[in-house]
């Protein structure tokens, strides 16, 4: 029965050591550290002055992105994430405008390899504010083919106040069941083995 209880416990460590998250610095904990910028990129903290009210994210402090006043501009991040196969790339996203409309969206957008696995967009508008918008999640499939690109997006348009952000992106690897059984059926034969020396 012990054998049985090791065996089940290797396979559930097993399964949790598939779950590590390939995105480097996913939660911006270390600033932009593992990413690469294009244009102007915000680190927005609780004591940041520049962050014009943005809220926080459901995972709290900090969050990425471009705050804006009357200055329209499109920046990005990107990071090249090495490894093969199925993969659920998820995070969250935050757009919102106050202003007139007709000017153009904000908006906040996640890519993998060219493609985009989520996105928000928001037309500014004259009455709403910062409090008036909410976070929100995404989550998604993504095929990884040797080297990826995770890049996002953020386009603010030229209004009073422009906000786009992003925040706790993670990307966890799918075990392929190939391996998952391989390494089930070894573990089996390897308490089989157990079971028979102790007798």
């Amino acid at each position: 029965m012990k054998t049985v209880l090791s065996v089940l416990a290797a396979l559930a460590l097993a399964s949790s050591a598939h779950a590590t998250n390939l995105v480097t610095n996913g939660d911006f904990s270390s600033n932009l550290s593992g990413w690469t910028t294009t244009g102007v990129v915000q680190v927005f903290t609780a004591a940041n002055p520049n962050r014009m009210d943005l809220p926080a994210s459901p995972s709290g402090w900090p969050a990425v992105g471009r705050v804006s006043s009357y200055l329209a501009s499109t920046s990005h991040i990107t990071q090249s994430i090495n490894f093969t196969g199925q993969g659920t790339l998820s995070g969250e996203l935050w757009a919102a405008g106050h202003g007139s409309a007709g000017v153009g969206a904000v908006s906040a957008t996640v890519l993998w390899n060219g493609s985009v696995v989520g996105s928000l967009s928001q037309v500014p508008d004259p009455v709403k504010w910062e409090m008036d918008y909410v976070w929100t999640t995404f989550s998604g499939t993504v095929i990884g083919t040797g080297a990826n690109t995770l890049q996002v997006n953020f386009v603010v348009p030229s209004v009073e106040t422009a906000w786009s952000a992003v925040d706790n992106l993670n990307l966890v690897v799918v075990p392929e069941p190939g391996s998952m059984i391989a390494l089930a059926t070894g573990l089996l034969g390897f308490a089989g083995c157990a079971f028979r020396v102790k007798k």
